[in-house]
C-alpha cells in the first residue's frame, strides 16, 4: 500500500466550486497556502505517490503543467517519487480542455510535464513510443519516469530480489495483506477510537448530555435509521452504487460505455425502490453495524421513532406546523437526525462529482427542524456531513448540534453513547462553517484586513448580514467538561524562540467536575511584514484530563511554520513583532504573548 497525496494543488479554489474547473491564484496563495499541506505531508509522512489536481491554471491543464508538477512539486518542495493522473485526466486534455488535439499529443505534454503514471488504462501513453520516435518528446523524460516507477515498486517489496533503501520513513506502511490481516479485533477497536475523536459537539444548551429514563424521546429526520448514510464516497458501501451510477456519470466519456444503453430503465438512480436497495446493500456489507436509531434503543429501548423529514422533499407529503406537532404530540425530547448522503452518484448530494450552488441540507430538514422548533420541546440535532454545511437554521432552532462526520460502521453507537454521556465529545472542526453562502470562502487564515475580522478589532461587515464572524470557526468543539488554558508563568519566557523553535509553556486545567479531553491550541501573527495571516495554526496538543486536574504541556514550532514566499520567489520571514496564542478554537483565545523574532541564532 503506497500513501498518497492529492489533489496537487488548489483543487478547493475552482471558479463557482465546480469540479475540473479554472483556477484563479496568485503565485503567494498557491504556494504558501495550497501546497504547503503537501509540503508538510512529504516532510513528516512520507508520501510515496501524489495525484494531480483536474484543474487548470493560466490556460493549462494541471496533468500537463510543468510549472507545477516539476518546478514546484519536484524542485520546490524535494518530491522524488512518482505522480499519478487522476482518473482520466490525460484524456481531458482532448476531450475536455482541448488543449490536445489527440492522445499522441496529449500524452508527451503530460509525462513531459512531470507525470509519471496514466490511470486508470493505457489510453494515451501507449503513444508515447511515437511521440519519442517523431521528436514530440525526449526519451530521457520517458527513461526517468520509468525509473521512478520501478523504484516506487522495489520499495514496495513488489519486484523480486530486488530492493531500494526508502528514502523517507513513512514511504510503505504495509501492503494490502498485511492490512487484509488487520481487520480484526483490534482494527474495530481502531474504528471506534477514531469515531469517538471525530464527532464533534457543536452546541450546547444544557440538553446534554441525556440522562437514562429522562422521560419519552422520539427520533425523528430521514438519518435515523439508515445506515448508508454514515459512508463516504470511497468506502465498500459507496462502491455498490457505482455499477448503476458511474456508468451512467461516465457514458460518452469513457470508451465502452454505450449511452443509450447506460440510460436505459435499467440504470436509472431514481427508479422506484433505489434507496431502498443502496440501504439494503449497506446491511449486507456490515450486518452488525446499527443505525442511530437501533443504537440509541440498545441504551433506551423505549425510544419511540416518527419518520419524518426526507432527502428529496419532493418524494412525500408537505411537511406543516400541525403534522409535526402530531408526530411529536407525545415526546419528551426529540431528536432529529438530518444529514445528506456522499458518494459518487445521482441520488447522493455530497462528494466527487456531486456540486451544488448551495451547501444546504436537501430535501425539506431545516423546515422539519424549524418546525420542530416550534413546538417548543427540548430538540437535539444530529447532523451527519462530511463538509461544512450552511447550518445556521439548525442553530437558531436547535442549541443541542452535533456533528457526525462520516463515522462509517460506528456511526450509530457513537453518536448514541454522545448522546446520552457514554463518551465526552472532543472533536474539533478542520474547517469552518458559514452562516451564509456569501460568506465563501471564509477560513481562519483569511489576510489581515480581509475577511471577517481584524487584528484592531474593527468590523468587516455585510449590508445584510448583522455578525460576518463564522457560524463554526476552525478548531471549534465543545465538550461537557470546561478547561482552562495559560501560560506557564513558571517559565522563565512564557513564549519564546529556541533553536530555531516557537515554544509555548501552558498550563491547561479541567475546573469542572467530568473528566474530558481538550485539543489546546497555538496560533501565531506577523505583526509588521507583508500582508500576512490574521491567525496560523502553529501547534496543537491532546489531553485527557480528570476532574479537577492540572497538566502542563509546551506547544512548539518551526520557525520555518512562518515562512511565505518573498518577492524574489524566496522563502523566509522578516524580523519583528510576532503575536503568539493559545486556546480552545481559533477565536477562543485564552492568552496571548509577543516576542521578538529575529533571523539569527536563538
Amino acid at each position: 500500500m503506497l500513501t498518497t497525496g492529492k489533489h496537487f494543488v488548489g483543487y478547493g479554489a475552482a471558479e463557482g466550486g465546480l469540479n475540473q474547473a479554472v483556477t484563479q491564484l496568485g503565485r503567494r496563495a498557491l504556494v504558501d497556502e495550497y501546497a504547503e499541506p503537501f509540503r508538510r505531508a512529504l516532510a513528516e509522512a512520507g508520501l510515496a505517490v501524489v495525484m494531480n489536481s483536474y484543474n487548470e491554471i493560466d490556460g493549462v491543464p494541471w496533468v500537463a503543467d510543468r510549472r507545477l508538477l516539476t518546478e514546484l512539486l519536484r524542485d520546490q518542495l524535494g518530491f522524488d517519487s512518482i505522480v499519478v493522473s487522476d482518473y482520466d485526466a490525460v484524456t481531458l486534455q482532448t476531450r475536455y480542455y482541448r488543449t490536445a488535439e489527440s492522445p499522441a499529443r496529449a500524452a508527451p505534454r503530460a509525462i513531459g510535464a512531470g507525470l509519471d503514471v496514466e490511470l486508470p488504462g493505457d489510453t494515451n501513453v501507449a503513444h508515447l513510443v511515437g511521440g519519442v520516435e517523431q521528436g514530440r518528446l525526449d526519451e530521457r523524460i520517458v527513461d526517468n519516469a520509468v525509473t521512478r516507477v520501478l523504484a516506487v515498486k522495489a520499495r514496495a517489496g513488489l519486484i523480486p530480489g530486488m530492493t531500494v533503501p526508502r528514502s523517507r520513513p513513512g514511504t510503505v506502511p504495509g501492503t494490502m495483506s498485511e492490512l487484509a490481516a488487520s481487520d480484526s479485533g483490534e482494527a474495530a477497536a481502531v474504528r471506534r477510537a477514531i469515531a469517538e475523536l471525530g464527532v464533534v459537539l457543536l452546541g450546547n444548551d444544557g440538553t446534554l448530555p441525556l440522562a437514562p429514563r429522562t422521560g419519552r424521546i422520539v427520533l425523528v429526520g430521514p438519518a435515523a435509521d439508515e445506515l448508508r448514510i454514515h459512508f463516504w464516497a470511497y468506502t465498500s458501501v459507496a462502491s455498490a452504487e457505482v455499477p448503476l451510477g458511474a456508468a451512467a456519470m461516465m457514458a460518452g466519456e469513457v470508451p465502452g460505455l454505450d449511452p443509450e444503453a447506460v440510460f436505459s430503465d435499467i440504470f436509472q438512480l431514481r427508479m422506484p425502490g433505489i434507496e431502498e436497495r443502496f440501504e439494503a446493500e449497506a446491511r449486507r456489507i456490515h450486518p452488525d453495524a446499527p443505525t442511530v436509531l437501533e443504537a440509541l434503543r440498545r441504551l433506551e429501548p423505549t425510544i419511540g421513532h416518527v419518520p419524518l423529514g426526507r432527502f428529496d422533499a419532493a418524494s412525500g407529503p408537505v411537511l406543516s406546523q400541525a403534522s409535526v406537532e402530531r408526530a411529536v404530540a407525545g415526546a419528551d425530547i426529540v431528536i432529529a437526525v438530518v444529514g445528506e448522503r456522499t458518494g459518487w452518484v445521482g441520488y447522493n448530494t455530497a462528494g466527487e462529482g456531486q456540486t451544488s450552488v448551495s451547501p444546504s441540507l436537501p430535501g425539506d430538514q431545516d423546515d422539519l427542524v424549524t418546525l420542530l422548533a416550534a413546538v417548543e420541546k427540548p430538540l437535539v440535532t444530529v447532523v451527519v456531513t462530511g463538509r461544512p454545511l450552511l447550518l445556521d437554521t439548525i442553530a437558531r432552532a436547535s442549541n443541542p448540534v452535533i456533528l457526525a462526520p462520516l463515522l462509517g460502521e460506528e456511526a450509530g453507537p457513537v453518536i448514541a453513547d454522545a448522546l446520552f454521556g457514554v463518551i465526552n465529545p472532543s472533536g474539533k472542526l478542520p474547517s469552518m462553517f458559514p452562516r451564509q453562502l456569501g460568506q465563501l470562502p471564509i477560513y481562519h487564515g483569511h489576510h489581515v484586513g480581509s475577511g471577517y475580522g481584524h487584528p484592531t478589532g474593527a468590523r468587516h461587515g455585510y449590508l445584510d448580514l448583522e455578525d460576518g464572524s463564522p457560524l463554526y470557526p476552525f478548531g471549534h468543539g465543545l465538550s461537557h467538561s470546561s478547561f482552562d488554558v495559560a501560560f506557564d508563568p513558571a517559565a522563565a519566557s512564557a513564549v519564546k524562540k529556541v533553536d530555531g523553535c516557537i515554544r509555548a509553556p501552558l498550563i491547561v486545567s479541567n475546573p469542572s467536575a467530568l473528566a474530558g479531553e481538550v485539543v489546546v491550541q497555538l496560533y501565531a501573527r506577523d505583526e509588521a511584514a507583508e500582508v500576512r495571516p490574521i491567525r496560523q495554526l502553529l501547534a496543537f496538543s491532546r489531553l485527557a484530563l480528570a476532574a479537577g486536574d492540572t497538566a502542563t504541556v509546551v506547544l512548539e514550532a518551526l520557525v520555518e511554520r512562518l515562512f511565505y514566499t518573498m518577492p524574489d520567489g524566496s522563502r523566509g520571514v522578516e524580523a519583528g513583532e510576532v503575536t503568539v496564542m493559545a486556546g480552545l478554537s481559533s477565536v477562543d483565545i485564552r492568552c496571548t504573548e509577543t516576542i521578538m523574532l529575529t533571523l539569527g541564532p536563538s
